[in-house]
């Protein structure tokens, strides 16, 4: 199943999405029979399922997806572990594609409310949803919010990261066209 896991990725990476998501169906229904729901590898698969739906504009069954990933991880792991902030994540970028925004930012903001600062170890999902709450802060017109954690994802040292940026406007105009590029609802 492994490899079927990796093609099914490697599927997603090429935007082959319906191979991808044939492989990762077939794996994820196999790992729900064998192992059950609360395996992290049949998690992960519902989360990589979620993601490809998603792309391919399943918006309802990836929000379906994505939400049973959360759960399970934040049941299996809990609220502030890394797998289940990456489905939160993940679950917050469905929700924005469907232009469901104030949910998103719920979402993120309960997750990653958790943390004060993203740190170096954190995935880069992660430090992609504070973008994300940032974008949905401004976007609302909450500068001083999207500011704060502009300012602490400043602290960290990695490409694309507010301090590689001269200022905060930039940084904001940035994080709207990674957004758009990514083919989230219009930012």
């Amino acid at each position: 199943l492994v490899l079927v896991d990796n093609l099914s990725v490697l599927y997603f990476q090429m935007a082959r999405y319906a191979e991808a998501e044939e492989l990762c169906r077939r794996s994820l229904d196999v790992q729900a029979d064998e192992v059950g729901w609360s395996h992290p590898d049949t998690l992960l698969s519902a989360a990589n399922l979620g993601a490809i739906l998603s792309r391919s504009g399943k918006m309802e069954e990836a929000e379906a997806m994505m939400r049973r990933a959360l759960a399970g991880r934040a049941t299996l792991f809990g609220s502030r572990h890394p797998s289940t902030l990456r489905s939160a994540v993940g679950l917050a970028d469905v929700l924005v594609n469907m232009g469901r925004l104030d949910e998103a930012e719920q979402t993120l903001s309960e997750v990653l409310g958790a943390k004060a600062t993203p740190s170096p170890e954190d995935s880069m999902s992660v430090t992609n949803g504070f973008v994300t709450l940032a974008w949905l802060r401004h976007r609302r017109g909450d500068a001083t919010a999207a500011r704060a954690i502009y300012a602490r994802l400043g602290t960290l040292g990695s490409l694309d990261h507010p301090r590689d940026f001269a200022d905060f406007d930039t940084f904001m105009q940035h994080c709207i066209g990674v957004l758009e590029s990514s083919g989230r609802a219009d930012a």
